[in-house]
């Protein structure tokens, strides 16, 4: 009775994350050098650059590419997807991605953009993936965010801990360096809001989480962050 069965996982191989963008976005350019220097990641960057019509990438499984097909999707772990414009993937693509998260229970992170091209994704391929709903008024020309601020559920996350103690890293959020912009979105239901930006005398969601499937959706509603000097060593 001194015996004891347990599992051991051994990853062999780097995760893959593929990163589309736009264009070259400082927040898309660091993600791209954050995973490029860390030997645990691979990171296949698509940058669509000034093109705005025709495809802005190849298809094919070289870096520089876009999946040929779903099985080459499927070997990735993480999809960013930024500011791009919908028409650069095909509705089979954006189905492909639809069924990445679902089926694959591969993470897809969505980075808004000034530019609002992911508002195009709001179609039948994706939109059940999509943890918020764009509002028509754009907030970001009567004022900035003041602040932006962990709600409940955020204190909970890890991934959002800047400080170990709760209640200094609660506060230390509210003291960073708001964003230029945010979109106006509303969390659609089954989404949980992590943070929220106080814009004037209005808060709207800032950094939504949702489930779909076997896999997670992550949505941000800016693409400026910083990590302040006093928690650059956590």
């Amino acid at each position: 009775n001194n015996e004891g069965g347990f599992t051991v996982q051994a990853i062999t191989e780097p995760r893959k994350v593929l990163l589309i963008d736009g264009r070259p976005r400082w927040e898309s350019r660091y993600l791209r050098n954050l995973f490029d220097r860390d030997q645990r990641w691979q990171v296949n960057p698509l940058f669509a650059g000034v093109k705005t019509e025709g495809e802005p990438w190849r298809r094919g499984d070289e870096t520089g590419a876009f999946p040929r097909d779903i099985e080459s999707l499927f070997k990735y772990d993480l999809i960013i997807l930024g500011d791009v414009p919908s028409g650069f993937l095909t509705e089979t693509e954006q189905g492909w991605i639809r069924d990445f998260v679902g089926d694959r229970g591969g993470g897809l992170v969505l980075v808004d953009g000034a530019r609002g091209h992911l508002q195009g994704f709001n179609k039948p391929a994706m939109a059940e993936l999509l943890p918020v709903q764009w509002l028509g008024d754009d907030i970001t020309a009567t004022a900035q965010p003041q602040r932006v601020k962990l709600t409940a559920a955020g204190q909970g996350q890890s991934a959002l801990r800047l400080l170990s103690d709760p209640l200094d890293n609660a506060s230390l959020w509210t003291e960073l360096q708001p964003p230029h912009w945010i979109a106006a979105v509303k969390a659609l239901p089954g989404a949980e809001v992590l943070a929220e930006a106080v814009v004037g005398e209005r808060v709207t969601p800032a950094i939504v989480q949702r489930s779909y499937g076997a896999g997670r959706v992550l949505y941000m509603a800016f693409d400026e962050t910083w990590v302040p000097e006093r928690c650059s060593s956590t």
